[in-house]
């Protein structure tokens, strides 16, 4: 490369070098100007939004608290109403203190009428979100309260449980678990037996469940489609409750029958091996009776383990009290 050449790129390298620079330097002088009006902006648009960060930003709980326990959709929207137009005039008067701070800026009058009417336009769009976010809020709690409303019509799911179903299935249960030749075997049998059914009986019964809950959302209107599916989300969430409250019933009843049916195939098997292997006539007695009485404790209703005693009568109450079936 001759010396031209090389004092050529090095010139061109200094151009170049100078050009980054300068593009450097323009981007960040951009960068803050315009970062610093944006933010400014951003700030303006916000001061009046700014005011509630959600809705009615819980300042209506209490009347939403008190329209739960309406009984018609006019008293529920009158209940709320009075909330709302407290919450409105509040609204308005935070909004009119940040105006008038803004105007604090200018002296000149015919500056500060100009920026009136800017900052009412801009007030007014920002009521007119909030507005739109409260009446969102509003249908939302309307449509949780018609579910609330509708309650006492589902009630007579409860009656629909096949409770004599499942008594008689304990007793198939009972029956089919003597063919096991163990405890182990017996239980095992009952359990089998007592799943078939007891699946069976809750498979008819969320039927009538599911049933139930279409008839009242079929009979239920709704002014927006914010309100419906509040509705339908708190329905399916009630929908859930109802299926582990009933899970929770059978499980409570089935393990409570199992367990007093292990405890028995648990004594008359300790009792059968103590049996055969006594060999003294007078203990072997002394065992047929004590043999006898079980048997009669374990047919006659209750059995005694230990210091407990557990019913044999099972109460089925699924909602309905202590009434035994």
């Amino acid at each position: 490369m001759t010396k031209t050449q090389k004092r050529q790129l090095k010139n061109t390298k200094r151009v170049l070098f100078k050009g980054l620079k300068s593009a450097i330097l323009s981007i960040i002088i951009f960068e803050i100007t315009f970062g610093s009006l944006v933010l400014g902006l951003i700030g303006q648009e916000n001061r009046f939004r700014d005011l509630w960060r959600k809705g009615t930003d819980g300042q209506m709980d209490r009347q939403f608290e008190q329209a739960n326990h309406a009984t018609s959709e006019e008293e529920f929207n009158k209940l709320v109403g009075r909330g709302l137009g407290v919450v409105r005039g509040d609204w308005e008067a935070r909004a009119e203190v940040e105006l008038e701070k803004e105007l604090r800026a200018f002296a000149d009058p015919e500056e500060k009428k100009k920026e009136r009417e800017k900052l009412e336009i801009e007030k007014g769009l920002a009521k007119e979100d909030w507005e739109e976010e409260v009446q969102r809020e509003i249908d939302e709690r309307r449509g949780f309260w018609k579910v609330y409303l509708q309650t006492p019509q589902l009630d007579h799911v409860w009656d629909l449980v096949d409770r004599a179903g499942l008594v008689l299935g304990m007793a198939e249960a009972d029956a089919a678990s003597k063919a096991g030749g163990t405890a182990v075997d017996k239980v095992r049998i009952w359990d089998e037996t007592m799943n078939l059914v007891s699946t069976n009986i809750q498979t008819n019964w969320e039927q009538s469940l599911e049933q139930a809950f279409l008839q009242v959302q079929d009979g239920v209107t709704f002014s927006s489609e914010v309100e419906r599916l509040a509705f339908e989300s708190q329905l399916a969430k009630l929908k859930e409750q109802y299926r582990a409250d009933y899970e929770y019933e059978e499980s409570s009843l089935l393990s409570s029958k199992r367990m007093y049916f292990v405890s028995q195939q648990n004594q008359n098997e300790d009792m059968a091996n103590r049996l055969a292997q006594e060999t003294n006539p007078s203990e072997l007695a002394k065992l047929l009776v004590e043999r006898t009485k079980q048997q009669i404790a374990q047919n006659g209703g209750v059995f005694v383990y230990g210091e407990n005693t557990l019913p044999n009568q099972v109460a089925l109450n699924f909602q309905n009290g202590d009434d035994a079936y």
